[in-house]
């Protein structure tokens, strides 16, 4: 159904409505290149509302991306391929599809784990907003950061998640502190099911 996707947008967080304390990553160099994130959505129309979320975090961050809508294991590989041969690897990934134990759902059949990690070298963050993703996730070593959802949520809720997660990321927070803060704007069923896939890094003195 319709996804009320909008509480926490204004920066109210919990119940004391105190703003969050975000950990900045470094600034970009004027003239540097941000990453694009690339945005691979099913063709299940309600999946759709994940490229809605985005545009929002462009106008708010200016977080560039590509959409491949209803996208083939083809279109995906030729993609990849077409961006590292021009110099610009893509680093950055958002999927929005079907997935179960055994791959994720496109557009011509399941790409599993081994199909995905010959091809995803290089990308340091994915969000696999996917329900049941895990056992995919624990497949993509190559990738630095991957963030999975190991139940199924409803849409709405998993909308929210693309929305707060990659915005605090555009606005330039760390990955961790990024998640972190994320899933502390939506329904807790969201923090109970996301799985972090990198080990965690500890402070030293």
């Amino acid at each position: 159904g319709g996804a009320q996707v909008e509480p926490g947008v204004n920066g109210s967080n919990g119940a004391n409505g105190a703003k969050p304390v975000r950990a900045k990553k470094e600034k970009a160099v004027a003239g540097e290149q941000r990453p694009r994130l690339l945005v691979v959505v099913g063709s299940d129309p309600e999946l759709s509302v994940d490229v809605a979320m985005l545009r929002g975090v462009k106008r708010e961050t200016g977080l560039d991306f590509h959409v491949l809508k209803a996208a083939s294991k083809g279109d995906l590989d030729a993609f990849l391929r077409r961006e590292r041969s021009n110099g610009r690897p893509v680093m950055l990934m958002h999927i929005a599809v079907h997935a179960g134990h055994e791959g994720i759902a496109l557009d011509d059949g399941l790409a599993d784990g081994e199909w995905l990690s010959a091809r995803l070298l290089g990308v340091q963050v994915l969000l696999l907003g996917a329900c049941n993703g895990d056992r995919v996730g624990d497949w993509l070593k190559v990738v630095e950061h991957v963030i999975t959802v190991d139940d199924e949520i409803a849409h709405g809720d998993a909308a929210l998640l693309t929305q707060h997660f990659w915005r605090n990321y555009g606005s330039g927070m760390d990955v961790d502190a990024a998640l972190t803060e994320a899933l502390d704007r939506c329904p807790p069923v969201v923090s109970e099911s996301v799985v972090r896939h990198w080990e965690q890094r500890t402070a030293t003195a």
